[in-house]
């Protein structure tokens, strides 16, 4: 699981290891970072993470523009599912 940086936080990186994370790749922004946060965020799997991440916003940002799909009020994982459900029908339609 990847995030933005305004969303980390001890409790949601322990949040995401709970939850099955294997990597997690929340960077760290304002305050100072210990030596230890320092040498994971220049870490290889920390960096994949980040390119991984930023491969499925431009999936994301296909599925918005080039398949029309603009809302869905569901939340969560059912929002998700439903959300690639919905472009992927359109795309083999088209």
């Amino acid at each position: 699981m990847e995030a933005i940086a305004g969303f980390f936080s001890e409790h949601n990186v322990a949040s995401c290891k709970q939850d099955g994370v294997k990597v997690v790749c929340i960077p760290q922004r304002g305050g100072t970072k210990t030596p230890e946060r320092e040498a994971y965020e220049k870490s290889r799997e920390f960096k994949d993470g980040q390119r991984f991440r930023a491969g499925i916003e431009g999936r994301i940002s296909v599925l918005f523009r080039g398949r029309g799909m603009k809302r869905c009020l569901a939340e969560g994982r059912e929002r998700f599912e439903l959300w690639v459900a919905g472009g992927r029908a359109r795309q083999q339609t088209s």
